[in-house]
């Protein structure tokens, strides 16, 4: 018999979608608000510019566009690679001329033309596929970013590449078993436990991977906090699943 009180197993999705915000809200990345929020405080210019498509205006009106004021914190962390990641993943999503200009781009470096995908506050999930499409669109972006004097605030440098990167293997064991679980109404009972025990490997297996680091870059150092911070939130549901 089973005693659906004494025995409640809480959404599973929803605990992995806040063990993952608690993840990056320890490493200081902000969620996002709603849009407007999300506009006015990260990245968006402080007041409009010219449209990069306009017919009327000439390369050297162009030239002479205003620089755009992207509110980057340059610290060389997680923070200013995905507020940099997020900028460009908005502005070259708007105006049209700009998505036009990067699907160029996309073409000159031999990849798909595929927009950047933007952030979201839903799910932490929207943050995951922002930045694995970054990492796909790796070459186009940087073409992208070095292309007018505006943009400059913008560029990804090595370092922030290769966080971006870690951020993308880390997460990825987990959006697939967030996918899978939503992918059905009706999750079988010790599906819960394995996926579980999974996740609980998988951090493991990264504390494990740190700790025999030699040199450990700061941002590692954060990285392993935060991962702390995942696995008591994960404890925390893992001990009431009883």
């Amino acid at each position: 018999m089973w005693n659906g009180l004494a025995h409640h197993i809480p959404c599973f999705a929803h605990v992995i979608n806040l063990a993952v915000k608690a993840f990056l809200s320890n490493l200081k990345i902000a969620p996002l608000s709603a849009e407007h929020n999300w506009s006015n405080s990260t990245s968006v210019l402080s007041k409009s510019i010219q449209d990069d498509e306009s017919e009327s205006e000439s390369e050297e009106d162009e030239d002479e566009e205003e620089e755009e004021d992207y509110n980057i914190i340059e610290n060389n962390n997680l923070t200013s690679a995905l507020q940099k990641c997020r900028a460009v993943s908005r502005a070259v999503n708007f105006p049209q001329g700009r998505i036009l200009a990067f699907e160029g781009l996309c073409r000159v470096s031999d990849l798909k033309s595929l927009q950047p995908i933007r952030d979201h506050s839903i799910r932490w999930s929207a943050t995951f596929n922002m930045l694995q499409r970054a990492v796909y669109l790796r070459k186009a972006i940087d073409l992208w970013t070095c292309s007018k004097s505006q943009y400059k605030k913008l560029i990804l440098n090595e370092h922030e590449w290769e966080m971006i990167e870690f951020l993308v293997h880390f997460l990825h064991p987990f959006q697939i078993i967030t996918t899978l679980v939503q992918g059905t109404s009706k999750p079988s009972l010790h599906d819960v436990w394995v996926k579980y025990e999974e996740m609980f490997d998988k951090l493991d297996e990264v504390k494990k991977a740190i700790n025999e680091m030699t040199i450990r870059p700061i941002w590692l150092r954060e990285v392993q906090v935060a991962i702390e911070k995942m696995w008591e939130k994960l404890g925390d549901y893992y001990s009431k699943t009883g």
